[in-house]
């Protein structure tokens, strides 16, 4: 006769013999409900990890058992402490008001401090009469609600900077808040928006155009001020500058093939003041057209503004803030951005659109 078949005093005799699982399984078979759930819990305690734990629980939790319902939520607690990321807060939570219903107040407590509910969790350790978690949990509230304020203020500092168009200085306090992933996810996308410096492709008064900002440009191959993506065109090859007067000034940075104008090599620091085409090594030409205001520069279609100097929008001048572009004011008006006054400027992002003393201003992007 197989060993299921046997009488009703089988699992009792199972049980008594050690065979907790054979046992089980007779208890589940007669329909003893409560015996089922009583070696249930005894196998459970049996189980290495929370996780076997709370599978083995949750197999005859549907039967509804007071002491098995509260066994399964600490379980799920025990769970949650070794992997918070098995546990939502409101899981946590509806799992703290399950054990409190049950009188397991010490488990509530572990619940509502897994949901972050520290005042619900005072209230838990205090009904189980734990005085020093209690105070734990309290402090713990205290110092979570002083986060939340520091938190709020921080933000509410955040949108105000950025929104005046200090955006340098909204990064890095996005980056000094501890534990504000969003905060901080917030600095680093205006950070991917900020316009580094020289360079910034402007639309002013409809017109768009690449200026290149500096005193002194360097025209190169390679990440130079000005690049001109060619072979015979050496890393750094030429400079560009103004002198005292408000000329421009050519000179020649030791290239390897050289710059030339009108057939002949530049050999000495070379004055413009009149339209000019400069040879670069082999296949480059530049055209060069100075003005009072700077000098525009075309090359193979495209054409940049290199102000050779202060560069002014306006009653608004760009300069340079760290690696950035700055738009200030300048004996005018302090700029707008997006109708917002920026007394202190604006660290210019793309996409910006700024008034500066009835110039418009938008940034473009690359």
């Amino acid at each position: 006769m197989a060993w299921w078949s046997r009488g009703p005093d089988d699992g009792t005799a199972r049980e008594l013999a050690g065979d907790l699982e054979g046992a089980l399984h007779v208890y589940l078979r007669d329909g003893r409900a409560e015996d089922a759930c009583r070696v249930t819990m005894e196998l459970a305690d049996l189980e290495p990890s929370a996780v076997a734990r709370v599978a083995r629980l949750a197999r005859v939790v549907s039967m509804g058992a007071p002491a098995l319902v509260a066994r399964y939520a600490e379980a799920r607690v025990d769970l949650g402490e070794e992997d918070p990321s098995s546990l939502l807060p409101s899981e946590a939570a509806a799992l703290a008001r399950e054990l409190t219903s049950q009188g397991a107040h010490a488990s509530a407590a572990r619940a509502f401090r897994l949901a972050a509910m520290h005042d619900e969790e005072a209230r838990a350790w205090a009904r189980s009469g734990d005085v020093d978690r209690t105070e734990s949990a309290l402090m713990r509230g205290l110092a979570e609600a002083r986060d939340a304020r520091a938190l709020d203020a921080a933000e509410s500092t955040f949108l105000l900077l950025e929104r005046t168009g200090q955006r340098l200085a909204a990064v890095a306090l996005a980056r000094s808040v501890r534990h504000a992933p969003e905060l901080l996810a917030r600095g680093d996308a205006l950070q991917a928006r900020l316009v580094t410096w020289p360079r910034v492709r402007l639309v002013v008064d409809g017109r768009a155009a690449r200026w290149v900002l500096g005193e002194r440009i360097v025209v190169g191959r390679v990440g130079a001020d000005l690049d001109v993506p060619s072979p015979s065109v050496s890393r750094r090859h030429l400079e560009l500058t103004r002198d005292a007067s408000g000329d421009v000034i050519v000179t020649d940075l030791g290239s390897s093939n050289g710059t030339q104008v009108a057939g002949a090599r530049v050999v000495a620091p070379l004055t413009l003041r009149a339209p000019t085409v400069v040879r670069l090594g082999d296949d480059v030409t530049l055209r060069l057209e100075p003005s009072r205001e700077g000098l525009r520069v075309e090359h193979a279609g495209r054409s940049a503004w290199l102000p050779l100097g202060p560069a002014r929008l306006g009653g608004c001048e760009l300069v340079q803030a760290g690696a950035h572009v700055r738009l200030v004011g300048a004996g005018g008006a302090a700029p707008c951005l997006a109708g917002v006054d920026a007394p202190e400027g604006v660290d210019l992002c793309e996409g910006d659109r700024v008034r500066c003393d009835g110039v418009e201003v938008e940034v473009a992007r690359p």
